[in-house]
């Protein structure tokens, strides 16, 4: 079981890593949500992974996230190359659940000393694409850490965090809101996700389960291809785009041209509204260059509030 630890943040007492094995409505009402600055205890672990952070150079792979399927398959690769390259050096820091929620507290205080450089950058890149690098960051501590289940609070955050769970492999809580392309190649494990979640969520998955209890942003499960999404709340347009297989579960409404170039996989769409789905592109793959393919297609099922409308 992942320690507690606890920090001050002017006279209020913060927790920084709640219990992964209990209840969520047992921590719920600890959390402060106007909370912005927290002093945390620097123990040798801490101070290892802070200076990790700071030796990294991380490069963004550009603004991909409605380029075409080629592109966004090769900054998605090099993210998750990204954080399998972190996951190998934290490994020797032998942290736990403890010290991943500790980082994720003081993401506000990083952030804000990388901006007005009290932390002597090292590199160009401090301070660039700053949610990206931390949620793949992240993820790499919570895949190398000693815990298999971690909870992070992310309510106190004025910034969102994205690529959470790149690549995971663990069972991770999210208390808050996370930014775009949550779970992307994540392989196992479980996300819960208390809060919403934006754009390209379930992005390039292969395996696991993601729970959002909140709304999602667009093109949920693009070029998913394995595993299981439920979302609680809304998603917006074009829901499975791509989509080769896993099971998708949207229990609130949805927007428009949904499943457009499915080739497999099972929809399940709650809410009221029709789903909206772009038939006549199944088994259809495009890019940017408006190049076509038509690949075979795998089982495809879509289904409205429990009535098969989709069958191929």
């Amino acid at each position: 079981m992942p320690e507690h630890t606890s920090a001050k943040s002017r006279g209020a007492r913060v927790p920084l890593v709640l219990a992964a094995g209990s209840k969520f409505g047992k921590y719920k009402p600890e959390i402060e949500r106007d909370v912005r600055k927290v002093e945390i205890v620097r123990d040798r672990k801490m101070q290892k992974i802070l200076r990790l952070w700071k030796t990294i150079q991380y490069d963004s792979a550009g603004n991909d996230e409605h380029g075409d399927a080629y592109n966004q398959g090769v900054a998605n690769g090099y993210r998750l190359g990204f954080v399998h390259m972190i996951e190998i050096m934290a490994k020797r820091i032998g942290h736990g659940a403890a010290e991943v929620g500790s980082f994720a507290l003081m993401l506000p205080e990083i952030k804000e000393a990388e901006l007005e450089g009290v932390s002597a950058p090292r590199s160009p890149y401090m301070g660039h694409k700053f949610g990206e690098r931390a949620g793949l960051f992240l993820s790499a501590l919570i895949n190398s850490s000693r815990d298999s289940e971690h909870v992070i609070c992310l309510v106190h955050m004025d910034f969102l965090i994205d690529y959470l769970g790149c690549g995971n492999r663990k069972k991770l809580t999210v208390i808050g809101d996370v930014g775009k392309a949550l779970g992307c190649h994540m392989s196992d494990g479980e996300i819960i996700v208390e809060g919403n979640a934006k754009n390209v969520a379930a992005t390039f998955m292969c395996g696991g389960k993601i729970l959002v209890k909140g709304n999602v942003g667009d093109n949920l499960g693009y070029y998913m291809c394995d595993g299981e999404v439920v979302v609680e709340g809304d998603a917006d347009y074009q829901v499975a785009s791509d989509m080769e297989g896993g099971k998708i579960t949207v229990k609130g409404n949805h927007s428009s041209s949904n499943c457009a170039g499915m080739t497999g996989g099972e929809v399940h769409f709650e809410g009221e509204e029709d789903p909206s789905i772009a038939e006549g592109d199944f088994g259809v793959v495009s890019n940017d260059m408006d190049d076509t393919w038509h690949v075979d297609s795998g089982p495809i099922k879509i289904y409205h509030k429990g009535k098969l409308i989709v069958d191929k």
